[in-house]
């Protein structure tokens, strides 16, 4: 059935927000045969969330083996996406995870890759030089190296989402902010400012707006969001950082949770390369989509210093937003004393690689059906989101 303005209209699924994770699930319920509305509160391919840009990361490299089990099926899930949509989304690169002698993180990997059974080569210094002389690295570096590292086609892939979701039969209102959400006697009512739709079951795939979402219906949960940059930097030879020859890279700074990454040139001129958590907290509200100074220069200078070929020459910078939960696991559940709604914040930085699992996921919990993966970690009601807001974390 379609959503006509100033009605009320009846669905069995309305999805609130059309990022990835909105976008995945709609795909498959519409694919199942269900109606799907879709309450969008921007445009298509907005700026304003964490899913857009060129790229994203799909990697097996996880300290936890429910993560590990999740990132497989997910390599198989956006194979099943490109059929879908007839396009290629994913393109394998490659991976090293780098840090020095004493970096937990790359035994942690390593440990990971010996359980799960994934072909990993670990690397001294002299090694990953050899292979990569793309690098100028420290004394002392080390890495694991792991082939099924690969390149997610991000603005592209979200497009395709809502695309074949479309195509199947979902309906997607854009520039339609929610108004009001109304659980009770099993179904949802769901308010904006054109129009009320009912729902049997409602998701919530707000992002950085889902604390505040959650707070409209009494649910005060420990979450905040932080401004992260990406920066695209020109190189002297640029085919020798494209996929194949240059890997996608996950390094480990000791003392600390930040990391740096960079990305072969894929669908983008010049290299990517970021440094997490050195944004603010931030009010989603803000509007702000703006790169700081300070850590602008950060990533410039640690480019640089890593990649030799890195000119100093920034050709394009952005701002994506990270809905941060304390333990940075994410939020796959049903609403406490309201099972119609589901709450879905896959986030804290590395959410996208599972976008069309999570789809999955959020699909069977809307509809009853057997989950089929292991999401006990993301309990609403764990401990770490009974604990109050981080003072210093406060804006």
């Amino acid at each position: 059935m379609s959503a006509s303005a100033g009605s009320e209209s009846v669905f069995d699924v309305i999805v609130v927000g059309g990022g990835l994770m909105g976008s995945a699930a709609a795909w498959r319920l519409a694919s199942d045969g269900r109606s799907v509305l879709v309450l969008e509160q921007f445009t298509p391919g907005h700026v304003y969330g964490s899913s857009h840009s060129h790229s994203r990361i799909i990697r097996l490299a996880y300290g936890s083996d429910d993560y590990v089990a999740l990132a497989r099926a997910s390599y198989a899930r956006w194979r099943d996406l490109e059929a879908d949509a007839g396009e290629p989304l994913m393109e394998l690169c490659g991976g090293l995870d780098l840090g020095m002698p004493d970096a937990e993180y790359v035994d942690e990997i390593r440990d990971c890759y010996v359980r799960n059974g994934i072909p990993h080569e670990m690397m001294d210094r002299g090694e990953i030089v050899a292979r990569f002389p793309q690098f100028r690295l420290p004394d002392g570096m080390r890495g694991v190296y792991q082939p099924d590292y690969a390149l997610l086609a991000a603005d592209d892939a979200v497009a395709a989402f809502g695309r074949v979701a479309r195509e199947h039969g979902a309906v997607f209102r854009y520039e339609e902010p929610v108004t009001g959400i109304i659980p009770g006697n099993g179904s949802v009512t769901v308010r904006t400012a054109q129009g009320t739709y009912t729902g049997s079951r409602v998701i919530l795939a707000a992002g950085a707006w889902m604390g505040q979402m959650l707070g409209s219906l009494g649910l005060d949960l420990p979450l905040y969001v932080r401004k992260e940059f990406l920066v695209y930097s020109r190189v002297t030879d640029p085919e020798a950082f494209l996929p194949g020859r240059f890997p996608l890279v996950i390094h480990r700074f000791p003392g600390n949770l930040s990391l740096g990454s960079f990305f072969p040139s894929f669908r983008h001129e010049g290299v990517k390369s970021l440094i997490d958590r050195l944004g603010k907290v931030i009010d989603p509200d803000g509007g702000d989509i703006s790169v700081d100074a300070e850590p602008l220069e950060m990533v410039r200078t640690y480019t640089m210093e890593m990649l030799p070929q890195a000119t100093g020459e920034i050709l394009w910078t952005g701002a994506c937003r990270y809905t941060m939960t304390p333990d940075e696991d994410f939020i796959l559940d049903r609403f406490p004393g309201s099972p119609e709604i589901i709450v879905a914040s896959p986030c804290s930085g590395h959410g996208f690689k599972f976008g069309p699992v999570i789809g999955d996921i959020l699909a069977n919990l809307a509809t009853g059906a057997e989950i089929g993966h292991d999401i006990s970690r993301f309990r609403i009601d764990r401990p770490a989101l009974s604990q109050p807001h981080p003072v210093e974390l406060v804006v």
